[in-house]
């Protein structure tokens, strides 16, 4: 189904944010992304539309491609093996390239995509895609790794190969070691991105090796979902944005009790949250994982602070008293349609979710997003308010496995995806499609329309998934408007107050170890959560019972092996 791209990209706004549509955080004018990749798409009228289905690409019949006239490398110069040092074609002579991979219906059919058919002819190399869906990758991964029946790229995240994967397949060479060495020589485009965010070395480093190429994600980089509240209502009741979690309180009784809209009647929703996870424990200071590092870098349990016992309690009074809407709670059938409903039906004063497309431009209008007011009470030894920040660097982004007969060919056609023109073919299709590259600090939607299914992998294959030192320039939503102010003043929060994180790395064979001795006990403790918000446990015995269970599971041992991780790569 065709729409309008300012809807089927409603989270291009966020991508821009951090790739300079609204200013980055961080300077980038200093470094070079580019390498001898030129311009190489000539103009078209619309997006190609998609052949049948097929498991490979040849790379021919794409309606929009490489200019046929662009002069490529031919012969032996700039060739080492079959391979070219730079520019385009990749190989001289036909190759194949086989890529696991995340499917989802909303990515279409990456077989047939623009980004498939171009990439194959730009690089002379058939491309086969080995799709899994997000239910299965898991399995097919471990079963591949098992079996040795491997393609040459794996580009599946971390969600799906283990940092036990890593340390058990790269050691005994089932993934192929890189080195900084290989990645000046054939991934220029990748080295420069590491050195730009160099804790990546770090944190793809097991042992002193690398066996995974890191992806950087930026597209959410203070979370996903944030809390829209009613302003409308507020002014109708004279009431102002709550700064605390006590005016936050006040604010849903308001709401329940004071016909903020009108009509006579108790009909107001307070609060809604489509999971468990939207009873937040942020403006106490946490994000509510098992192991969080305070203000100093201590390693803490978050389920044995009085922050987290004083989040419980909040919560547990909201729901008791029926400020919140129980029945949208982790209600996940038809993609959360009750609470989709709910919220649509413009009863809510306050809610917790990332984009409420649901929400006509007058409704959305009312409300506006906002960090989460402090927790009204003294935090200790942690931040005001905690913001749920994504880590930019993932460090498993691909690994090339031993089945890779041409590991030089698949470095290079990695790290094109490290550059503006590749990241642009890769999320957006073809250049002249829906987009037009104006120089190379600006590219603009112009106006098109196209199916997502025709574009590309987009961030199913995630490489550095973002523009450095560019723009996308287009007419931002009101949606899109909105959750962008909101990023802003969470990022202002969050450079401020220093706060600490669970770095994203990779751990050692000794860290790793010593965490998993206790980490299958620890990782169920985000489960209690909301069972004390219900009240099915009691914040009295039930968590003095939690807190002694904590203590002889090994609590001490378990802090001191995540401080030596965390010191580690700090």
């Amino acid at each position: 189904m065709k729409k309008r791209i300012a809807a089927l990209l409603l989270s291009v706004g966020i991508i821009c944010t951090a790739a300079g549509c609204g200013g980055t955080k961080e300077d980038t004018s200093s470094i070079i992304w580019e390498y001898e990749y030129n311009d190489i798409y000539e103009s078209g009228e619309s997006t190609g539309s998609g052949n049948t289905s097929s498991n490979s690409s040849s790379g021919s019949g794409n309606s929009i491609g490489v200019d046929d006239n662009y002069q490529h490398n031919t012969g032996t110069e700039n060739l080492e093996g079959n391979t070219y040092l730079s520019g385009f074609p990749i190989v001289k002579d036909k190759e194949k390239i086989t890529i696991m991979a995340v499917t989802r219906s909303d990515v279409g059919d990456i077989t047939n995509s623009d980004f498939t058919k171009t990439y194959s002819k730009l690089t002379n190399m058939d491309i086969e895609w080995q799709l899994v869906t997000e239910g299965a990758a898991r399995q097919r991964v471990t079963l591949a790794l098992q079996s040795g029946n491997l393609p040459d790229l794996i580009a599946l995240g971390s969600s799906y190969v283990t940092n036990d994967d890593i340390l058990r397949y790269g050691p005994e060479g089932t993934m192929v070691e890189i080195t900084k060495s290989m990645l000046e020589k054939w991934a220029p485009n990748v080295k420069a991105t590491y050195d730009k965010y160099p804790e990546a070395w770090d944190y793809t480093n097991v042992d002193g090796k690398m066996y995974t190429i890191a992806s950087f994600f930026a597209d959410f980089p203070y979370g996903q979902h944030f809390l829209w509240v009613r302003t409308t209502w507020l002014d109708k009741l004279g009431l102002g944005i709550p700064k605390n979690m006590n005016e936050f309180y006040d604010m849903l009784k308001a709401f329940k009790n004071n016909d903020p809209n009108g009509n006579g009647q108790k009909d107001e929703i307070p609060y809604a949250t489509w999971s468990d996870s939207g009873f937040v424990t942020t403006p106490w200071g946490i994000l509510g994982n098992s192991i969080e590092f305070d203000n100093s870098g201590k390693a803490v349990c978050s389920y044995t602070t009085s922050n987290m016992k004083n989040a419980l309690t909040f919560w547990n009074r909201v729901f008791k008293e029926g400020l919140v809407d129980k029945d949208s709670i982790n209600n996940w059938t038809g993609d959360n349609a009750a609470f989709k409903s709910l919220i649509s039906g413009g009863k809510v004063g306050a809610f917790w979710w990332g984009y409420p497309s649901e929400l006509s431009d007058s409704l959305l209008k009312e409300y506006t997003a906002i960090p989460w007011p402090t927790s009204g009470v003294d935090n200790g030894n942690f931040p005001n308010v905690a913001v749920d920040y994504t880590q930019l660097v993932q460090p498993v982004g691909f690994i090339i496995t031993n089945k890779c007969k041409n590991v030089s060919a698949a470095l290079r056609f990695i790290d094109y995806l490290y550059t503006n023109d590749g990241y642009m073919l890769k999320a957006f299709g073809n250049e002249g499609g829906i987009y037009d590259k104006v120089d190379d600090k600006t590219y603009k939607l112009n106006g098109k329309t196209a199916d997502q299914s025709t574009l590309g992998p987009n961030w199913t294959v995630m490489a550095r998934h973002f523009l450095v030192d560019a723009e996308l320039v287009l007419d931002k939503s009101l949606l899109t408007q909105k959750r962008d102010a909101c990023d802003k003043q969470l990022a202002s929060i969050y450079s401020s107050q220093g706060q600490k994180i669970v770095p994203n790395a990779l751990k050692s064979k000794t860290e790793n170890q010593d965490i998993k001795r206790y980490s299958t006990y620890f990782d169920t403790l985000s489960e209690k959560k909301y069972l004390f918000v219900k009240g099915d446990l009691n914040l009295g015995s039930d968590w003095t019972a939690l807190q002694n269970d904590i203590t002889s599971k090994g609590l001490s041992n378990y802090l001191k092996s995540y401080q030596t991780f965390y010191d580690r790569v700090n």
